[in-house]
Order: C-alpha cells, then structure tokens, then sequence
C-alpha cells in the first residue's frame, strides 16, 4: 500500500514538471520518524493536500503496528498540547 502510495505522488510529480508546473509534496514538514507526546513512535510519509478543502494534512503510520496508513490535518500535527500543567509539541522529530 505505501509503494503504491509513493509511486502515485512520484508519477504526479512528474506530469506537474513535464508541464512546467511544480508539484510540492513534501515541503510542509521534513519526512521521517516522529514520537508522539503520549510515547509512540510514527512515520511519517509526507504532506498531502485535501482535494475539496484544499487543507494540508499529513500522511503518516505508526510504526508500533501495522494499522495502515493515517492523516492528521498539518495544523494539528504541528500544535502543542497541554498535559499536566505542561506544555509539550504534539509530535517531535526523532530522525530519519
């Protein structure tokens, strides 16, 4: 499912270039792996843009289990959140 998921995002990049326009994928928010605030671990594939609101949300799956593959508006992934009187991101990069 997430080669068939990169193959499409790579073949539009593609066709956006052969027609001179550029088609920017991933560069909202670094690829990689992220922790979240309550502990697990993700990767996270890249941004995608919703086709009717036209809002960017990223692609991701946890790396804990095998549940597929998951979206989260960017704006949310992004947030802090506040857990006992503290304040902490949401998610944290860890690396590649």
């Amino acid at each position: 499912m997430l080669t068939s998921f990169l193959f499409l995002c790579y073949n539009r990049e593609n066709a956006a270039r052969r027609q001179g326009r550029s088609w920017t994928f991933l560069e909202e928010l670094k690829p990689g792996r992220y922790r979240h605030f309550k502990g697990g671990e993700y990767r996270v594939i890249g941004v995608a843009t919703h086709s009717e609101t036209m809002e960017k949300m990223v692609v991701y799956a946890p790396l804990y289990n095998d549940s597929g593959l998951w979206v989260r508006p960017l704006s949310m992934f992004l947030e802090t959140v506040e857990r006992e009187g503290k304040t902490f991101p949401r998610f944290t990069y860890i690396g590649e």
